[in-house]
């Protein structure tokens, strides 16, 4: 199974693919210093996609709509141009890990990649 973490920021979308994973979950304080070093965080995740946004009005809205867990059409197209695809939402070859529960739930009930 593949793992991937969504990163919002003021500047736009980044979608990382986790490429050590058992380095990340077994040490958190250790995860949580490499992630300050640039040579041990690319050897545990690599970016898979990077959107960024046209404006500082798109990002704000962007932003907001990830606040009140909506998930918009820049997102929604984000995820689905760069996530595996799968006809099963049972058998989803990935886990896609989000920072705020509200926008996670979004992209499961509304047209989940999978």
């Amino acid at each position: 199974m593949a793992y991937y973490l969504l990163f919002e920021d003021a500047t736009g979308y980044a979608l990382f693919e986790i490429v050590e994973a058992e380095g990340i979950g077994g040490d958190a304080p250790g995860a949580q210093t490499s992630v300050l070093d640039p040579k041990q965080f690319s050897k545990m995740v690599k970016m898979k996609a990077f959107v960024p946004f046209a404006s500082a009005e798109e990002a704000l809205g962007n932003i907001n709509d990830l606040t009140e867990g909506i998930l918009n059409k820049t997102l929604q197209n984000f995820l689905e141009h760069n996530l595996p695809k799968s006809k099963s939402v049972k058998k989803c070859p990935f886990t896609l890990g989000v920072s705020d529960p509200k926008i996670g739930t979004a992209i499961q009930v509304c047209s989940s990649p999978c």
